[in-house]
Protein backbone atom coordinates (compact mmCIF):
# COMPACT_ATOMS: atom_id res chain seq x y z
CA UNK A 1 0.00 0.00 0.00
CA UNK A 2 1.24 3.49 -0.84
CA UNK A 3 2.03 5.66 2.17
CA UNK A 4 2.37 8.95 0.25
CA UNK A 5 -0.13 10.64 -2.03
CA UNK A 6 -0.55 13.83 -4.05
CA UNK A 7 -4.33 13.30 -3.95
CA UNK A 8 -6.70 14.77 -1.36
CA UNK A 9 -7.15 12.47 1.64
CA UNK A 10 -10.81 11.94 2.45
CA UNK A 11 -11.57 10.82 5.99
CA UNK A 12 -14.42 8.50 4.98
CA UNK A 13 -12.36 6.78 2.28
CA UNK A 14 -9.32 6.36 4.49
CA UNK A 15 -11.33 4.90 7.37
CA UNK A 16 -13.17 2.30 5.30
CA UNK A 17 -12.64 -1.18 6.73
CA UNK A 18 -11.59 -3.59 4.00
CA UNK A 19 -12.77 -6.56 6.04
CA UNK A 20 -13.63 -6.97 9.70
CA UNK A 21 -10.79 -8.46 11.74
CA UNK A 22 -11.48 -11.11 14.31
CA UNK A 23 -10.97 -9.73 17.76
CA UNK A 24 -11.17 -6.04 16.75
CA UNK A 25 -12.45 -4.13 19.77
CA UNK A 26 -10.96 -0.70 19.09
CA UNK A 27 -10.04 1.48 16.16
CA UNK A 28 -8.25 4.83 16.57
CA UNK A 29 -8.05 7.30 13.69
CA UNK A 30 -5.83 10.37 13.65
CA UNK A 31 -6.13 13.12 11.03
CA UNK A 32 -3.58 15.93 10.95
CA UNK A 33 -5.31 18.96 9.43
CA UNK A 34 -3.63 22.10 8.05
CA UNK A 35 -4.27 24.97 10.47
CA UNK A 36 -5.06 28.52 9.34
CA UNK A 37 -2.60 30.03 11.82
CA UNK A 38 0.88 29.29 13.15
CA UNK A 39 2.65 31.35 15.79
CA UNK A 40 0.26 34.23 15.30
CA UNK A 41 0.63 34.34 11.50
CA UNK A 42 -2.13 33.51 9.02
CA UNK A 43 -1.29 30.41 6.95
CA UNK A 44 -2.64 30.17 3.38
CA UNK A 45 -1.42 26.66 2.47
CA UNK A 46 1.44 24.18 2.83
CA UNK A 47 3.57 22.34 0.31
CA UNK A 48 4.95 18.97 1.40
CA UNK A 49 7.99 17.35 -0.19
CA UNK A 50 9.65 14.07 0.69
CA UNK A 51 12.49 11.77 -0.13
CA UNK A 52 9.71 9.53 -1.36
CA UNK A 53 11.34 6.12 -1.70
CA UNK A 54 12.99 6.39 1.72
CA UNK A 55 9.84 7.80 3.35
CA UNK A 56 7.78 4.84 2.07
CA UNK A 57 10.28 2.33 3.46
CA UNK A 58 10.55 4.15 6.78
CA UNK A 59 6.77 4.27 7.25
CA UNK A 60 6.54 0.54 6.48
CA UNK A 61 9.25 -0.06 9.07
CA UNK A 62 7.38 2.04 11.65
CA UNK A 63 4.20 0.05 11.07
CA UNK A 64 6.17 -3.15 11.63
CA UNK A 65 7.77 -1.74 14.76
CA UNK A 66 4.38 -0.73 16.17
CA UNK A 67 3.10 -4.26 15.53
CA UNK A 68 6.07 -5.70 17.42
CA UNK A 69 5.53 -3.40 20.42
CA UNK A 70 1.72 -3.58 20.71
CA UNK A 71 -0.69 -6.39 19.80
CA UNK A 72 -2.37 -4.42 17.00
CA UNK A 73 -4.49 -6.09 14.36
CA UNK A 74 -4.12 -3.51 11.60
CA UNK A 75 -2.47 -0.13 11.03
CA UNK A 76 -2.06 2.27 8.13
CA UNK A 77 -0.50 5.66 7.40
CA UNK A 78 -1.11 8.05 4.51
CA UNK A 79 0.74 11.38 4.15
CA UNK A 80 0.00 14.11 1.62
CA UNK A 81 2.61 15.61 -0.68
CA UNK A 82 2.35 18.69 -2.83
CA UNK A 83 0.04 21.63 -2.12
CA UNK A 84 -2.32 21.15 0.83
CA UNK A 85 -4.92 23.83 1.57
CA UNK A 86 -5.99 25.04 5.01
CA UNK A 87 -8.56 22.61 6.40
CA UNK A 88 -7.36 19.66 4.33
CA UNK A 89 -5.90 16.48 5.82
CA UNK A 90 -2.10 16.35 5.67
CA UNK A 91 -1.61 12.98 7.38
CA UNK A 92 -3.92 10.12 8.34
CA UNK A 93 -3.24 7.19 10.67
CA UNK A 94 -5.53 4.39 11.73
CA UNK A 95 -4.78 1.60 14.18
CA UNK A 96 -7.03 -1.32 15.17
CA UNK A 97 -6.55 -3.67 18.09
CA UNK A 98 -8.49 -5.76 20.56
CA UNK A 99 -8.35 -3.01 23.19
CA UNK A 100 -8.28 0.81 23.09
CA UNK A 101 -5.04 1.27 25.06
CA UNK A 102 -2.91 -0.49 22.44
CA UNK A 103 -4.66 1.33 19.60
CA UNK A 104 -4.14 4.75 21.23
CA UNK A 105 -0.50 4.05 22.13
CA UNK A 106 0.38 2.70 18.70
CA UNK A 107 -1.37 5.62 16.96
CA UNK A 108 0.52 8.18 19.07
CA UNK A 109 3.79 6.35 18.48
CA UNK A 110 3.21 6.32 14.71
CA UNK A 111 2.39 10.03 14.33
CA UNK A 112 5.27 11.06 16.60
CA UNK A 113 7.74 8.85 14.75
CA UNK A 114 6.52 9.95 11.31
CA UNK A 115 6.89 13.61 12.31
CA UNK A 116 10.31 13.19 13.91
CA UNK A 117 12.04 10.64 11.64
CA UNK A 118 10.50 10.30 8.20
CA UNK A 119 12.07 12.59 5.54
CA UNK A 120 9.04 14.77 4.83
CA UNK A 121 9.37 18.56 4.79
CA UNK A 122 6.80 21.29 4.67
CA UNK A 123 6.91 24.74 3.14
CA UNK A 124 4.48 26.92 5.03
CA UNK A 125 3.03 29.90 3.13
CA UNK A 126 1.75 32.91 5.06
CA UNK A 127 -0.77 35.60 4.09
CA UNK A 128 1.99 38.21 3.81
CA UNK A 129 3.68 36.19 1.02
CA UNK A 130 6.52 34.96 3.19
CA UNK A 131 7.13 31.23 3.44
CA UNK A 132 9.12 29.00 5.78
CA UNK A 133 10.69 25.59 5.13
CA UNK A 134 10.78 23.17 8.02
CA UNK A 135 10.43 19.59 9.08
CA UNK A 136 7.06 18.30 10.14
CA UNK A 137 8.18 17.85 13.72
CA UNK A 138 6.40 19.66 16.51
CA UNK A 139 7.55 17.91 19.72
CA UNK A 140 5.04 16.94 22.34
CA UNK A 141 5.71 16.31 26.03
CA UNK A 142 4.78 12.65 25.67
CA UNK A 143 7.07 11.99 22.71
CA UNK A 144 10.46 10.46 23.61
CA UNK A 145 12.26 12.82 21.21
CA UNK A 146 10.65 15.91 22.67
CA UNK A 147 12.77 18.93 23.50
CA UNK A 148 11.08 19.14 26.89
CA UNK A 149 13.33 18.45 29.87
CA UNK A 150 11.21 15.62 31.23
CA UNK A 151 11.82 11.95 30.55
CA UNK A 152 9.20 9.60 29.19
CA UNK A 153 8.99 5.84 29.29
CA UNK A 154 7.09 3.88 26.66
CA UNK A 155 6.03 0.32 27.35
CA UNK A 156 4.44 -2.24 25.12
CA UNK A 157 2.97 -5.53 26.28
CA UNK A 158 6.30 -7.32 26.15
CA UNK A 159 8.82 -4.59 25.37
CA UNK A 160 10.25 -1.98 27.68
CA UNK A 161 12.18 0.84 26.10
CA UNK A 162 15.00 2.82 27.68
CA UNK A 163 14.14 6.26 28.93
CA UNK A 164 15.29 9.08 26.73
CA UNK A 165 16.12 12.51 28.03
CA UNK A 166 16.98 15.56 25.96
CA UNK A 167 19.72 17.64 27.60
CA UNK A 168 20.98 20.73 25.78
CA UNK A 169 20.25 19.22 22.39
CA UNK A 170 21.85 15.84 23.09
CA UNK A 171 19.96 12.62 23.56
CA UNK A 172 20.99 10.58 26.57
CA UNK A 173 19.74 7.08 27.29
CA UNK A 174 19.46 5.84 30.84
CA UNK A 175 17.84 2.95 32.65
CA UNK A 176 15.13 3.62 35.22
CA UNK A 177 15.88 1.96 38.55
Amino acid sequence: MKRLTYETIHQEEFSKQESPSRGRGASVSFFGIVRDENKGRKVTHLIYEAYESLAEVMMDDLLGKAARIWPILDAKILHRLGKVEVGQIAVAIEVSSAHRDEAYRASRFLIDEVKSKVPIWKKEYFEDGIYHWGSCEHPSPSHPHSSHQSSHQMKGPSVERKDIKIVTGHVRHFERH
